[in-house]
């Protein structure tokens, strides 16, 4: 006994007097409490960094090319994307092409899948390791390959490439006005506006396709909507952000001015009539290119997405001088819009496909910070085309949706006494 408990004390003093070795886990899977001894920075740092790079890298690398297209080109057809063949087994590089040094669909597939896997590397991460401008350049060159459309001759030689104007970033120098202006007739000014009817958008989608394949989509919209449901990082940069009533320390702060992401809307709107045709009840259903399930999912992701950019619409959004500080406008140019576009359909066209279509475009395309001045119009026009319809759950849902955000900006009226009453109407058919 005395001799193995010799020898336990002669182990624990050679363990204690063997130098210290990092785990594997500290380099390859990084926690924000451990620390690199040479510089300090914790190697959840030096990871993000790292992931982001490559990330900003592949992202430039994804373009098009009408050599995609063009009939007996490698990699074009979807039975060609079916195969087997990810981004290891073809050695897709971040910096460039691939070993032929030419970017087909197939490769372009490899390449955003190969933007997933990098993506959820940094989920868990307190720090994404991408600036503002980083994030904000990544959304708008996806969204441009999301919503890409061309033009095929008969003999499919002939390949035209049609790119949408997704948007831009408005910078804070941009936004601010000499003199305060009269925000009520800046509001009837907005307005007037003419707004595209939904015919006038459905004739521009004739003739042209998405340019990349169901495929491809998916993934550009799961990548869309990994970027956008972290609503932190955007945050500033989307139509809910918050601007200092001193703005002189953000004009002159020239490492990291301030601006504002803008997706346009239309284009959004464009992307789901050509994902889902069938809104449109009076166009022919065409033969689906893929399963039902499948066409059923990327509806739901385009939805999705569409829920998310929602927050980087235009709304016109300005700071103007008071006296020595700044106030925030809002002018409601995307809102205005969308409601003069879908307004003979809702309050008209009763009980038709027409009516929910355009319910359902109003809880997808209007920003949630719209003015006070927009939503006390609004309330009392809801509450009345909600009345005119009972016993369609759906519809309620998206009244409700509607009214629950115009609260949060709202004045109080009596406006609340006509939903009270509108609730307690519905609750005895909501609860049989």
């Amino acid at each position: 006994m005395a001799d193995r408990m010799d020898e336990c004390s002669s182990s624990q003093t050679l363990q204690s007097n063997r130098p210290s070795i990092s785990h594997a886990f500290h380099v390859n899977l990084p926690s924000p409490h451990h620390f690199n001894a040479d510089d300090g920075i914790p190697y959840a740092t030096r990871y993000a960094e790292w992931k982001s790079t490559q990330i900003v890298n592949i992202v430039q690398t994804m373009t098009l090319n009408s050599e995609m297209f063009v009939a007996g080109a490698a990699g074009t057809t979807l039975d060609d994307a079916d195969a087997d063949v990810g981004p290891d087994d073809e050695e897709i590089n971040i910096d460039g092409d691939t070993n032929e040094n030419k970017l087909t669909l197939l490769t372009l597939s490899g390449k955003c899948r190969q933007l997933q896997g990098l993506m959820h590397g940094l989920d868990g991460l307190k720090w994404l390791g991408l600036t503002r401008l980083e994030l904000s350049d990544i959304v708008l060159h996806l969204l441009k390959l999301l919503t890409a459309t061309i033009t095929l001759s008969s003999d499919r030689t002939d390949v035209t490439i049609h790119y949408e104007s997704v948007g831009y970033k408005r910078f804070i120098k941009d936004m601010v006005t000499a003199s305060n202006s009269d925000s009520k007739g800046k509001y009837d000014q907005q307005q007037q506006l003419l707004a595209p009817s939904l015919e006038s958008l459905e004739n521009e989608l004739h003739n042209q396709t998405f340019a990349l394949p169901a495929y491809i989509r998916e993934s550009l919209l799961s990548s869309l909507i990994d970027l956008l449901s972290n609503k932190g990082p955007l945050r500033s940069v989307s139509n809910n952000a918050l601007f200092p009533t001193n703005i002189n320390a953000c004009l002159n702060d020239s490492n990291d001015p301030r601006f504002l992401l803008i997706v346009h809307w239309k284009c959004m709107l464009r992307l789901l009539l050509r994902t889902s045709p069938q809104l449109n009840e009076h166009l022919p259903a065409e033969l689906p290119n893929s399963s039902a399930s499948y066409v059923t999912l990327i509806v739901k992701r385009t939805v999705e997405l569409i829920r998310h950019v929602r927050h980087f619409f235009d709304q016109s959004i300005s700071l103007q001088k008071d006296g020595d500080k700044m106030k925030t406008i809002v002018s409601d140019t995307t809102a205005l819009q969308v409601w003069e576009m879908t307004k003979p359909s809702l309050m008209k066209e009763t009980h038709t496909m027409s009516c929910y279509r355009a319910l359902t475009i109003i809880y997808l395309f209007t920003p949630t910070r719209c003015s006070s001045q927009f939503y006390n119009t609004m309330i009392p026009i809801y509450l009345d085309c909600w009345s005119t319809i009972d016993r369609f759950p759906d519809l309620d849902f998206l009244y409700l949706n509607l009214i629950c955000r115009a609260r949060k900006h709202a004045s109080p009226g009596p406006w609340k006494t006509a939903l009270c009453k509108q609730l307690l109407t519905q609750c005895q058919y909501w609860l049989t």
